[in-house]
């Protein structure tokens, strides 16, 4: 419920910066988060990547030219970036490297829709480096929850 919760949030401040900027996927980059959090175990990931897939369909047939890509993207991130984050070093998988593959995600996604895209490419490179801008918050928000339950774990 939370993250539908999350979703809905992004949908309708997306309406509300419609022509500015395209606003960070925080439900992609909290699905993330909690994949990568130390408490989590193989069930939860199961559900998180189902709710990832959901949660990028409805994006997908709300807002893309390309229905699924977003949900593919979503996949791609809580499943494989985890993987990278587990074969890590416990004494290297710190807030810096946390912050840095939240990044990368946000980077990754929004590439691959960029590619896509079918509006005029310097409008298009406009929204995305306003959306990379916006997603630096975010991300440092993140790397702090990330930081309290990693201190309340260890």
């Amino acid at each position: 419920m939370f993250y539908l919760l999350v979703w809905l949030v992004q949908d309708i401040t997306q309406v509300l910066m419609m022509g500015f900027s395209l606003v960070p996927d925080v439900f992609m980059l909290l699905l993330l988060s909690a994949v990568l959090s130390p408490t989590l175990n193989d069930e939860k990931h199961k559900k998180i990547i189902w709710i990832a897939f959901l949660g990028g369909l409805m994006w997908d047939l709300r807002w893309t030219n390309l229905v699924g890509l977003t949900a593919l993207l979503n996949v791609f991130v809580v499943f494989f970036i985890p993987l990278y984050w587990k074969r890590v070093p416990a004494q290297g998988r710190n807030y810096p490297l946390f912050a840095f593959l939240l990044f990368f995600a946000q980077v990754l996604t929004t590439g691959a829709n960029f590619i896509f895209w079918t509006i005029p490419s310097q409008v298009a490179l406009r929204l995305v480096l306003t959306q990379l801008l916006l997603v630096v918050p975010v991300i440092t928000f993140l790397t702090y929850l990330y930081k309290k339950v990693y201190e309340d774990y260890v």
